[in-house]
């Protein structure tokens, strides 16, 4: 009876143990508690294991196997089951990575605004060698911020309901480009075709020339194909015919509202500012063009019907194509790189805390993205405030050296660069068992099962 009283008393204190374990994780004094009595317990059931069986009757035979044996199995089947909870509890650890930190009310786009800083920018594409640049541009031609992509070649450029479009040369695509974060959606990809070099809307179609003249509709839907025999750098809508700047350095006219029937009007045409004007925009009054010089700043022209220039802008990278404008744009810098901050070093299985922490040029709220390493991240935790430290916890179960990376992203979901934390885990969390050890080296052939549960935690 005690021998079984024994064995409940160590099967109840397991959860004891293990949920100590958990809560005490970073010191371990609920392990050694938890344990100590554990000892304890095994020292009281083997001092007391002959007279518990004195006291049984028991048939007139050899019993000295059994006297020393059936007390120590009683409390090794709660040990059984404390040592499976341990080392269930400790694969637990792959999903134990916590967040510490402090929830935050929803908040909108429209309530972060400030309105009073809100302005008409000039929006500009330039290319060199297998890069482009989207430029965003103050109105007097100083550069506000650029987005830069590799293998792309993005030329003439459209303004739909104030939302920019682009066409690109490396392949017939068009992509809608989100002025905050430089994101692409894309929109055309017609690969019946092979480039785009011009892009026109005329209130419902987008129309590029390749070989003929293509239209698709605002989702990229082609809509038909008009025979057109001419190469074009750039096109634009001016509310009422469809101009084209030719690579014989000519501005031409087309109406195009017999569509797929097209008409020129000769009567119209006129010569663009320079010979190395390249794409066309009209803004409601006049028309814009980029020059495209090798090595060489060029200008970026507003000018009439004419060809006469109404203004004039030193352009900010040579090798450019074209400009329009965006109503109402919100200049906006993206978040510093964070700081991340924490133990370089540790033990596998352990939970440390890291602190992030990031500023915003425009003091704007903060999110963080991070990466652990190991197959786990936390995907945009916030938002904090601008200089705000986060602390946010982590456990490696595996030992390794783990490379923990962070970024921020501001309201307008620019984002800032990674910055990176080497961390290295030596070595594995283990739990000693002396007493247990000592039981299985008396009796080395009688707990298989316990034996390879203790083992297994090593």
């Amino acid at each position: 009876m005690i021998i079984g009283v024994l064995s409940v008393i160590i099967s109840s204190l397991q959860d004891f143990i293990i949920n100590s374990r958990f809560d005490n994780m970073k010191n371990n004094k609920g392990i050694s508690k938890g344990l100590a009595v554990v000892v304890i317990l095994l020292f009281i059931g083997l001092a007391f294991a002959p007279s518990i069986n004195a006291n049984v009757s028991k048939p007139d035979v050899d019993t000295s196997v059994e006297d020393n044996t059936l007390p120590i199995m009683g409390i090794c089947a709660g040990c059984v089951l404390l040592a499976k909870k341990i080392v269930e509890n400790k694969d637990d650890l792959e999903s134990l990575h916590a967040i510490d930190i402090e929830k935050k009310n929803s908040f909108t786009y429209e309530n972060q605004l400030d309105y009073a800083s809100l302005e008409d920018v000039i929006v500009y594409t330039a290319h060199q060698n297998w890069l482009s640049r989207i430029y965003i541009l103050k109105m007097d031609g100083s550069v506000i911020n650029y987005f830069e992509y590799d293998f792309y070649r993005f030329v003439d450029l459209e303004v739909v309901d104030n939302e920019l479009f682009v066409s690109e040369a490396f392949a017939p695509r068009t992509y809608k480009v989100n002025l905050t974060s430089g994101d692409l959606e894309l929109i055309i990809d017609d690969w019946s075709l092979y480039y785009f070099y011009d892009l026109a809307y005329d209130g419902d179609f987008f129309y590029v020339v390749e070989w003929d003249l293509n239209r698709y509709d605002i989702n990229g839907t082609k809509d038909g194909t008009a025979s057109f025999d001419k190469d074009v750098m750039g096109s634009a809508w001016d509310g009422s015919y469809y101009w084209t700047l030719t690579d014989e350095n000519k501005i031409k006219c087309w109406d195009i509202s017999n569509w797929p029937t097209i008409i020129e009007l000769s009567e119209n045409d006129f010569v663009p500012p320079t010979e190395y004007c390249r794409g066309l925009w009209f803004d409601g009054e006049y028309f814009w063009t980029a020059e495209s010089i090798d090595e060489s700043l060029g200008y970026i022209y507003q000018f009439d019907y004419d060809g006469d220039v109404v203004n004039q802008l030193i352009e900010p990278a040579y090798n450019g194509w074209s400009a329009c404008i965006i109503e109402d744009f919100y200049p906006n810098d993206p978040p510093n790189k964070p700081m991340i901050t924490g133990p370089t070093e540790g033990i596998a299985g352990e939970i440390y805390n890291y602190t992030f922490v990031s500023t915003d040029p425009d003091d704007d709220d903060i999110w963080y993205y991070i990466e652990w390493g190991d197959n786990h991240h936390e995907e945009w935790i916030g938002p904090f405030n601008s200089g705000e430290e986060v602390v946010v916890n982590h456990s490696w179960v595996e030992e390794g050296t783990y490379t923990v990376q962070a970024r921020a992203k501001d309201i307008y979901d620019t984002e800032s660069e990674w910055e990176t934390l080497e961390v290295t885990m030596p070595v594995n969390q283990q739990y000693s068992f002396p007493l247990l050890q000592r039981l299985l080296e008396r009796f080395p052939n009688m707990f298989p099962i316990l034996r390879h549960l203790i083992e297994a935690q090593y």
